[in-house]
């Protein structure tokens, strides 16, 4: 941590947990604490080593030559970190703050929104993490509730939408904030708090115009005036003369090729406006079949290069 003061620093003490009872550690600007460079306003220590799970917390308090200590962070919050945890690979990967005519949701209300992309191989189940509109400010930290992980889990190289009307209690994918036109922060944080998936700062919105990451997951953010809620950023390849037909108990979807395409993907919906969800990917032949379907009746498919 860097520390300055116009008076001299007396000291910089860690104080670290890997449970209840917090222990102090002093922190070096002295080159050796892994601190950087001595003299640098840098200060550094070293935690005994613990087995791969630990959840570590830890706080931090400076105190100058008058006597006066300053704590990081503020409001008795706490840093939380879990020993060996690697982020999963999701990606907040585009957003509207300004949702006027773009889509409603289920309650027919145009809510603000967010869109999570999956994009590794293996389904996730984003419950229990935090995600906000202020990165500093914890009291602002909405947890996404852990009670019906089939609504929560991102398919592989599938999206989520989850929906920042401030309204909770409209549903497991309704957040308890609103995002603001005029610019601000979103982050996604593990379900311990503190360690950061993946968090953005962005300025000025338009009225139903989305900023979104093309490719998908990628680091090049661009506005759409035509926003992707749920779908890729990247551009849709749409298979041409798509047909629907039932036989022996199952539903049938055949399309035409399309050129270079290396797999499809299937999606579907119980509305025509409603949101849409992955049935399948990584379908390689123009044929899908889908034993004992549901009772839906629209259906989307999308060929990926």
């Amino acid at each position: 941590i860097k520390a300055i003061d116009d008076n001299s620093i007396n000291s910089v003490i860690l104080y670290y947990s890997f449970g209840r009872e917090f222990y102090p550690i002093y922190m070096f600007d002295n080159g050796q604490n892994n601190d950087g460079f001595a003299g640098d306003a840098v200060y550094g220590c070293y935690i005994t080593q613990q087995i791969s799970g630990t959840i570590v917390s830890y706080y931090i308090e400076a105190e100058d030559n008058e006597q006066v200590i300053t704590r990081f962070p503020e409001n008795n919050n706490l840093i939380e970190y879990e020993v060996d945890y690697n982020c999963p690979s999701l990606f907040i990967n585009e957003f509207l703050a300004l949702n006027r005519t773009t889509n409603q949701d289920p309650e027919g209300e145009y809510d603000d929104w967010i869109e999570i992309y999956n994009a590794s191989e293996e389904a996730i189940n984003i419950s229990g993490m935090y995600i906000t509109d202020d990165l500093t400010d914890h009291s602002h930290w909405y947890q996404i509730p852990e009670t019906n992980p089939d609504s929560t889990t991102i398919q592989p190289g599938d999206f989520i939408l989850l929906w920042a009307d401030n309204d909770s209690a409209d549903g497991i994918l309704h957040l308890g904030f609103n995002l603001t036109g005029s610019g601000e922060q979103i982050g996604l944080f593990a379900y311990y708090g503190t360690t950061p998936i993946d968090t953005l700062s962005f300025g000025i919105q338009s009225m139903d115009v989305s900023f979104g990451r093309n490719p998908d997951g990628s680091e090049n953010w661009e506005f759409f005036t035509e926003p992707t809620p749920a779908f890729s950023n990247t551009g849709l390849d749409i298979p041409q003369n798509l047909i629907i037909y039932f036989q022996n108990g199952s539903l049938f979807l055949e399309w035409d090729a399309v050129p270079g395409a290396e797999y499809y993907s299937v999606y579907s919906s119980y509305t025509p406006d409603g949101i849409y969800s992955l049935e399948a990917t990584n379908v390689t032949g123009t044929i899908f079949e889908e034993r004992n379907p549901e009772n839906k009746k629209f259906y989307y498919v999308t060929a990926n290069h």
